[in-house]
């Protein structure tokens, strides 16, 4: 390919440098201005059967201004535009979107998740150790597929049995090792594999939060109801918001008054500074001057004076039609 047909081609790429989050609502672009990008709950569906998910997030995407118009008809036309380091350095990522039959979507993928989240032993080691090993041969028998144990253990008198006997070939099985140094060496195997296996699952549920179905019905911020939307058009980038468990219980007030409220306390906010935040787009000259007041007027993460640098208060008519590309 010739050089000047390369640097032609780069300049068409599909994706932006930046991140863009656009609003409906010229007040709330003003509130994010103040304190920062809040975590709300979202629920949405997954191509599983009836699986749901719901989690505290905030979304950005990095279409090209020049092909965004489908997306401000449903989002809005007001936008805060900030760097992409920016947003990797705050663990935005871009989300992962599937069909019904992408790796990760079946049955066994859901069963193993639930058999993990079953588990009720949240000090007791090696309580924890024995039951997976134990639900694990009993789903190896076919028994309760979905994985989830928990339900079939409240409700199932014949699972309950079966509990009980594995359980007692396991105590068994311990009871004959030579010592109490093998069965120590034993019991320390065990969880030093369970601890793995904990790692994984851990990092299976944090990564799954950044899965999306490819296609759905939705519901657009600007109350429109779209059948069949493609939801990978929208090339999202998305921060899941998480309350990290504290020693005295306390966090579970937190995620039950998040739940209550629909969205996380301000901590969880997402900042930013006059250098990280790129363009703030407004649909007319009249709305820059209230934007301006209000930062005046208001202690917010940039001041009015970094608000007025060229090119950082603009109308989307005035954003630029290619920034400039990042290299590597």
């Amino acid at each position: 390919m010739p050089p000047d047909q390369s640097t032609n081609v780069e300049r068409e790429r599909l994706s932006s440098d930046l991140l863009f989050h656009y609003k409906k609502d010229l007040g709330v672009l003003c509130l994010i201005l103040q304190n920062g990008f809040r975590h709300n709950s979202w629920k949405e569906t997954l191509p599983y059967g009836k699986i749901w998910q719901q989690n505290f997030i905030c979304c950005f995407c990095d279409i090209l201004p020049k092909q965004a118009a489908y997306h401000r008809a449903c989002y809005g036309n007001y936008a805060l535009v900030l760097t992409k380091p920016w947003g990797i350095s705050n663990r935005i990522s871009p989300v992962r979107y599937v069909t019904e039959k992408s790796p990760g979507i079946g049955d066994q993928y859901f069963a193993a998740k639930n058999l993990w989240r079953s588990f009720s032993h949240p000090v007791d080691h090696y309580a924890m150790v024995r039951d997976y090993l134990i639900f694990s041969r009993l789903m190896q028998r076919g028994l309760v597929p979905n994985g989830d144990f928990a339900s079939a253990m409240l409700g199932d008198n014949e699972i309950k049995s079966l509990y009980q006997k594995e359980l007692k070939e396991l105590h068994g099985l311990v009871s004959h090792l030579p010592s109490d140094e093998d069965r120590a060496y034993f019991s320390n195997c065990l969880i030093a594999l369970f601890n793995r296996i904990t790692y994984l699952h851990n990092e299976i549920e944090k990564r799954d939060v950044f899965m999306r179905a490819y296609n759905d019905e939705f519901k657009c911020p600007a109350g429109t109801l779209i059948q069949n939307k493609i939801l990978y058009d929208e090339r999202e980038w998305r921060s899941v918001g998480e309350v990290s468990e504290k020693p005295d219980g306390s966090h579970v007030k937190e995620i039950l008054e998040a739940v209550e409220k629909g969205y996380l306390s301000s901590n969880h906010n997402i900042k930013f500074t006059a250098a990280d935040l790129k363009h703030i787009v407004v649909t007319n000259q009249t709305e820059k001057t209230q934007v301006l007041d209000f930062l005046g007027n208001t202690s917010c993460l940039i001041t009015k004076t970094e608000a007025q640098a060229p090119g950082r208060l603009i109308t989307f008519e005035e954003l630029p039609a290619e920034e400039p590309r990042s290299q590597g």
